[in-house]
């Protein structure tokens, strides 16, 4: 799907500022490469995924914490960071 709609938005984006002649045909033929391609290389590595879930752990002693925070509002800006 997502390719799908790239293609179409390259596509309306070649004719809205390069005034582009619109081939079909070329349009999708390279959509179908791009979908053998994405299909080539989930069935290469389907067999390879080994997920495991990540772990927290404890920061090294020493580390600093930083939070931050932004706002913008017309001609107004502010930024807050907080360490611990």
């Amino acid at each position: 799907m997502a390719l799908t709609i790239d293609t179409i938005w390259q596509l309306r984006n070649q004719q809205e500022h390069s005034n582009v002649q619109l081939n079909l045909l070329s349009t999708i033929k390279t959509l179908e490469s791009k979908i053998r391609e994405q299909i080539k290389i989930f069935e290469t590595n389907a067999g390879e995924r080994v997920w495991t879930a990540p772990r927290w752990s404890t920061p090294p002693q020493g580390t600093i914490k930083l939070k931050a925070d932004a706002a913008m509002l017309n001609q107004s800006a502010a930024l807050a960071v907080v360490a611990r």
